[in-house]
């Protein structure tokens, strides 16, 4: 929406207050008057206050002609109060501000901004927590949240739904803004709440209000400032009548929102969902009930006991607290930028141009002409020769420049091109198509920068004079065009050094702007990403800056003072490897994947990342520059290879292919315009028993199918069924009369195959065998054809067998990698057609890679047939929900990233040649060394693999870290090689230890390794007295 529009609309803001510290309250108050956005309506609700209270809360009304008072003459609770303010509002717009908390500087506009562009009916944006120390910190785990796209329908109450009360910011009331048709649209539900309520109120309102909203839009701005006092209401209590309070409030809001479900008639629907909203909140308080067991009445437990449907009290799980466990301090430099601009002293602002308003989608400018280079015939020159020459002219006509006209502090483009082409010999020709290409690829490959983009409209919403100044041989008209495409209108004037023949560096650029303004050096700032030019040469002039720090510089942890995390650091050391990985940063297409990256995640170079981190914890961090990555590298091969072998439909199996399926798709998409012939096979392993057991004479495969340590006779019967008569009590006596307790764990191999030999005599359907076997081989049919194309993460070819013996023709496969040598000889054996994007094992693969592929929708277990089509069948959705919440947010990451580089890329994907192993160098590497703090991301996420390990229900982290304890990859944090990773000098302690150390006694090389490396210290010690032992 147009700048000058905003003001029109009137956001009324509520404030209850009841109690609350009145220092607390005038800061609250504050924080609103001085907001960016003035059109306010501000509602003081006092909610019941005694008369002296209220009578100094009345005095706040002469702080500002836009403040209301609402008076309670009895304390009504929070909801009361909030539904009071909204009676009094004449916004069209509503928000909510608890009186102990605050809003940063441009809370309203940007939330504003965000609801009108979307015509948005929920807004929500990022909360800042403070302690009772004045610490102002982010919880990582959720830091993005608000970079979901919209959503619309019933996914808005479906988000909600599904975060199951994990994460707070979710159901809060007062992180978001709200249009006024939807209060009133709720309105009767939300009235129909007569009780005074202080505990959980807001997820009752957050039901009821996201259950009508039809839209809800995301805001990535850290402005809502929330006081998390360890000892308020949501904490824990002193005295047993508060408690029986706060029971009482929840009791009641559990039951109101289970009746509005019922009215609604989707309580059957959302029932799992809800039940994890009401047994979390039972545990987080039913504790108290026994801390305070001989102080609050039995009928009164019971009672709560019964609506919770519980019989005892239950403790916290520690995946309760999930969203909560890290945390970053928050970085306020963005809000001190604001307000040094909106300041009464500052009449003018000037911008820097790229890498401050603008973002370049390549790593160094200079790509931009290797991407030129490619992308022209430059017949009979090499594009090295001219890339070259383009840099040298570049500093030629400098001098030349500077030697015919010595005031003259920059040279154009033209200028650089007409020496190019004088200066080396070069056709003028070929020079003058360059010059155009580079041109229109500088354009290109623009975009703006969102967070230079908040400050500009703010510096022109606040009426400053702005400026835009930058050091650049581009032509005026051909920045303008760059600043039109990115929407920056407004601007007093612009500032090129090429235009004005003035650098900034120099100082003298500045002296200009001041000259031709009327302004003094106090009267403005600067705000750029350089630090000679935007930072020393302005404070040279006493003019005020502030740096915004490249995106590039950023990722690379390059921010002066600022921690960024090391994710890209070591991601392409070779360390001692076979394969020269360290050739992929001299690689210009990951140069430009890289850049992607880097404009995705730090758009607002303020984001905090916590130091015990390379990914800050963050899915989306994660999700945006491994996984998007290493996933983009995959659908680009299966994009080739579909074109190279000529096939007709790409099919994506199992739960594992569902993601790459989409952004297959979307890739197609963007190439080809159109959609791509796919289709996702519902598969499994168990779904696909009956092909692998079609006779009886193979139920003896379930000896090497099954891990026996993990399973018992009922799981394994249980898992077979589809070719197995029930378990009927006869059978259950006949296997006991035999030695085998059915739900007891096999207690060796011998004992399972004895078990195995009974199944196969007596338990086996033919039968029901066949009916299955035709049911599997009848949906098989229907969906492949001997062209097509069958993509699988891998790695054994057992389910890859299994489609060909039911279809009986041949079909090709793609795998990520098969499994090593029984994959390839099994793959030869049948003679399966199969193509591996890595022609290697990866060191970490199976589960975890599946986990975080895997589509989070229940898995096919079997097949049914129903009239005249076979139907695959589902097994029940998991508990899993932290690994929804997880999985969602890398994946979404994962297309968002794709979708961002293909809107860039599309037409030149030419350029973008890279080996499987540099694509994915970064997730891999995250893979087999993880940071604890970023490992933690998976924390509680929960896998299974009753196929073969007989898992129902374990945690990822667990698996993986025994995947690299088996590896010797798990590594203390304060190991070498750790050390190592973060050094520029790879080999220091090691090369140490050779030229000092090494031919020195056994004493003095232990007290080495003492000192630098303990856990190798203990390594050495421990194989020196065994291998002593031993001989």
């Amino acid at each position: 929406m147009p700048i000058d529009k905003e003001n029109r609309f009137l956001v009324s803001i509520i404030v209850p207050v009841f109690k609350v510290d009145k220092k607390l309250v005038e800061k609250c108050i504050k924080s609103i008057i001085s907001q960016t956005y003035k059109n306010l309506q501000i509602i003081l609700v006092d909610d019941g206050n005694e008369p002296d209270y209220s009578a100094d809360l009345k005095d706040f009304l002469s702080m500002d002609s836009r403040i209301r008072y609402v008076k309670h003459d009895k304390n009504q609770g929070l909801f009361r109060a909030r539904l009071s303010g909204f009676m009094e509002a004449k916004g069209e717009y509503i928000a909510f501000v608890d009186a102990d908390d605050f809003i940063t500087i441009d809370w309203i506009r940007l939330l504003l901004k965000k609801a009108l562009e979307g015509n948005f009916d929920i807004v929500m944006a990022k909360t800042v927590c403070i302690d009772n120390k004045g610490w102002e910190y982010i919880y990582n785990t959720n830091i993005s949240r608000c970079r979901y796209n919209s959503l619309y329908g019933k996914d808005v109450f479906e988000f909600f739904l599904k975060d199951c009360g994990l994460d707070f910011s979710i159901h809060t009331i007062w992180n978001k803004i709200y249009k006024r048709e939807l209060f009133e649209n709720a309105y009767n539900d939300l009235d129909a709440t007569k009780n005074h309520i202080t505990m959980t109120e807001d997820i009752l309102y957050s039901f009821i209000l996201f259950f009508y909203a039809k839209s809800i839009g995301f805001s990535d701005h850290e402005g809502y400032m929330y006081y998390r006092n360890e000892k308020s209401s949501t904490k824990e209590k002193g005295d047993s009548k508060k408690v029986i309070k706060n029971i009482s409030d929840i009791l009641y809001v559990f039951t109101r929102i289970k009746d509005f479900l019922l009215k609604k008639k989707c309580l059957e629907k959302y029932e799992l969902f809800f039940n994890q909203w009401s047994d979390r909140y039972f545990r987080w308080w039913s504790s108290f009930l026994e801390k305070f067991e001989n102080e609050i009445d039995g009928d009164f437990k019971n009672n709560f006991f019964k609506a919770f449907n519980k019989n005892k009290v239950e403790k916290a799980f520690f995946e309760d607290g999930y969203f909560e466990q890290k945390k970053t301090s928050w970085d306020s430099s963005l809000e001190h930028i604001k307000k040094a601009i909106v300041s009464d002293k500052i009449k003018a602002v000037s911008f820097d141009l790229f890498d401050t308003l603008i973002l370049r989608y390549v790593l160094n400018p200079d790509d931009i002409f290797r991407i030129v280079l490619m992308e022209t015939d430059i017949y009979p020159y090499e594009e090295e020769v001219l890339f070259r020459y383009r840099k040298m002219s570049e500093e030629i006509c400098r001098k030349r420049i500077q030697q015919e006209f010595p005031e003259y502090e920059d040279v154009t483009l033209s200028e650089i091109y007409d020496t190019f082409s004088e200066y080396f010999g070069v056709n003028k020709k070929l020079t003058g198509i360059l010059m155009e290409k580079e041109t229109a690829f500088e354009k290109h490959f623009s975009s703006r920068r969102n967070t230079g983009f908040e400050l500009y409209e703010l510096a022109i919403t606040s009426h400053k004079d702005v400026f835009i100044s930058s050091d650049m041989y581009l032509e005026l008209k051909d920045v303008i065009e760059i600043l039109d495409k990115n929407g920056y209108y407004g601007y007093k004037g612009i500032y090129l050094s090429s235009d004005r023949r003035l650098l900034k560096k120099t100082g003298h650029l500045y002296d200009l702007i001041l000259e031709e303004n009327g302004l003094t050096a106090s009267q403005i700032i600067h705000i750029g990403d350089n630090i000679d030019s935007d930072s020393k040469a302005s404070k040279e002039k006493n003019i005020k800056s502030f740096i915004l720090t490249s995106t590039k510089d950023v990722l690379t942890n390059k921010m002066p003072g600022k921690y960024k995390g090391n994710s890209v650091k070591g991601v392409f050391k070779n360390y001692n490897s076979i394969i020269d990985i360290n050739q992929a940063k001299n690689n210009l297409s990951m140069r430009c994947l890289y850049a992607t990256a880097a404009n995705i995640l730090f758009d607002n170079p303020f984001i905090p990342v916590n130091e015990d981190s390379d990914y800050n914890g963050d899915p989306f961090f994660l999700g945006t520059l491994a996984l998007g990555m290493h996933m983009f590298g995959i659908i680009k091969w299966l994009y080739e290879k579909m074109k190279e072998l000529k096939k007709d439909t790409l099919h994506f199996s199992s739960r594992d292919g569902f993601y790459l399926k989409e952004l297959y798709e979307s890739f197609y998409k963007k190439i080809n315009g159109d959609i791509p012939k796919t289709n996702y096979l519902y598969l499994s392993r168990k779904s696909l028993i009956p092909v692998e057991i079609s006779q009886q004479e193979f139920v003896d495969a379930i000896f090497v199918s099954c891990n026996y340590k993990a399973n018992s006779p009922e799981s394994v019967i249980e898992r077979y069924i589809d070719v197995l008569e029930p378990l009927t009590p006869q059978l259950k006596e006949f296997y006991e009369s035999e030695g085998f307790l059915t739900d007891e764990v096999f207690k060796s191999e011998k004992e399972f195959a004895s078990f195995i030999r009974l199944l196969k005599k007596y338990q086996y359907s033919p039968v029901k065998a066949n009916i299955s076997f035709e049911n599997c081989k009848n949906y098989l049919e229907s969906k492949i054809n001997e062209n097509d194309l069958i993509f699988d993460l891998g790695y054994s070819g057992k389910l890859q067998k299994s489609i060909i013996k039911a279809m009986n023709k041949s079909v090709s496969f793609a795998f990520l990698n098969n499994s090593g040598y029984e994959a390839l000889m099994r793959i030869k054996k049948n003679e399966l057609q199969v193509i591996s994007y890595f022609d290697y094992v990866p060191s970490i693969s199976g589960i975890v890679n599946e986990y975080i592929f895997s589509d989070r929708n229940p898995s096919c277990i079997s097949y049914e047939k129903k009239a005249d089509e076979v139907m695959p069948v589902l097994e029940k959705k998991r508990n899993d929900f932290i690994g929804d919440y997880v999985v969602d947010q890398l994946q979404y990451a994962a297309k968002n990233f794709n979708n961002k580089f293909m809107d860039y890329y599309s037409e030149y994907l030419n350029i973008i040649q890279v080996n499987p192993a540099e694509y994915s160098a970064q997730y891999e590497k995250y893979l087999i060394n993880p940071k604890k703090f970023d490992q933690a991301i998976f924390d509680y996420c929960k896998i299974e693999d009753e196929y073969y390990g007989g898992i129902s229900q374990k945690e990822l982290n667990e698996i993986w870290n025994w995947y690299l304890d088996s590896k010797n990859y798990r590594i203390e944090e304060n190991s070498l090689k750790s050390r190592i990773e973060d050094s520029e000098n790879i080999n220091y302690e090691y090369e140490v230890y050779l030229k000092n150390v090494h031919k020195k006694g056994l004493i003095s090389k232990g007290l080495y390794w003492f000192l630098v490396d303990r856990s190798f210290f203990k390594k050495r010690l421990f194989e020196h007295f065994f291998n002593k032992k031993d001989s």
